[in-house]
């Protein structure tokens, strides 16, 4: 069975409803397929040029910006070294550098984080609109596709319903040769923008190695300015620990010392300058409680002889009683 058969064939085969309704959008033809690739291959070229553009006015020596950078922190300061590459450009490596520079009394660390961020936000400044080239280069050649398929539609549908002059294969293949336009189109458009994403992308990651590479070189400075601080600080607890651990012979010495001197302090009595004349005051009244004793035994010593005198002359004047008890 040739071509023309399946063509009778498929004419005589009943239709669908969604079938038809398809086949109708499908035979108004692949021309706004074309018109479609067209709009979208000058929205490309805007892009590439603008992109062109964008990259000749930001183009940097990096060798030579790290050289100026490294003779200003050498001989400067880094807000000096900032003020001279501030006005070398607008470009990523001279915008992170700076704002490193800026920041990099906070530390080494927040410096790093801090570039970071801003070369973050600088690739997406770089790889502007690179999204559509990779999208439409990707997607072109099927769009067109696209169109050649509804191409052969036509040219198919246009054939079995007699509309084009007898001699089947002529009949066919003059709309599938218009309809293969669409995917030569596709193509075109296709191409290019896939090579200007690729050309731009290797640009743009350039620009982030060389930017890498200055802020290497720019921590590096940081480093070595942040190591005396961060010896001083880590010197000051270490004392600090010697001293609570284990302190030298003097030290001990001189505690042992005010240890003394404080239990001696508090031996003393509080007012010692009043002790004399309280003694003097007490002298007095101490003699006279003294005195007070022999003063009573002398009055009772003649009431004592006199009851000895007593008793002797009783013993004497007895004698029987002394006879009786013997």
């Amino acid at each position: 069975m040739n071509l023309t058969g399946l063509v009778l064939l498929a004419s005589v085969h009943k239709q669908g409803w969604l079938t038809g309704k398809l086949l109708a959008i499908a035979t108004t033809g692949a021309e706004w397929v074309l018109w479609v690739l067209i709009i979208l291959s000058m929205v490309s070229l805007a892009i590439m040029v603008e992109r062109f553009w964008f990259y000749r006015t930001h183009k940097v020596d990096s060798l030579a910006l790290r050289r100026l950078m490294v003779k200003a922190l050498e001989s400067g300061t880094a807000d000096q070294a900032a003020d001279l590459i501030r006005n070398t450009g607008d470009s990523m490596e001279a915008r992170v550098t700076v704002y490193g520079l800026r920041n990099i009394g906070r530390g080494h660390k927040s410096a790093r984080e801090l570039m970071n961020s801003a070369i973050e936000w600088e690739n997406k400044r770089y790889e502007r609109f690179l999204w559509f080239l990779a999208t439409l280069g990707n997607n072109a050649p099927f769009f067109g596709l696209f169109g050649t398929v509804l191409g052969v539609i036509m040219a198919f549908d246009a054939l079995g319903s007699g509309t084009k002059p007898e001699g089947g294969g002529s009949a066919v293949m003059g709309p599938i040769a218009e309809a293969l336009i669409a995917t030569a189109v596709g193509l075109l458009v296709a191409i290019p923008a896939v090579l200007a994403f690729n050309i731009f992308k290797i640009r743009a990651h350039h620009s982030h190695a060389d930017t890498e590479m200055l802020s290497q070189t720019m921590l590096a400075f940081a480093h070595a300015t942040d190591a005396p601080m961060i010896a001083k600080r880590m010197e000051a607890p270490a004392k600090a620990a010697g001293l609570a651990k284990g302190a030298s012979p003097e030290t001990k010495k001189g505690k042992a010392m005010d240890k003394k001197s404080k239990q001696s302090k508090m031996a003393v009595p509080e007012e010692p300058a009043k002790a004399p004349a309280a003694v003097a005051e007490a002298a007095p009244a101490v003699e006279v409680a003294e005195a007070a004793p022999a003063v009573e035994v002398a009055e009772a010593a003649p009431a004592v002889e006199a009851v000895a005198e007593a008793a002797e002359t009783e013993t004497s004047t007895d004698p029987a009683a002394e006879t009786g008890e013997a």
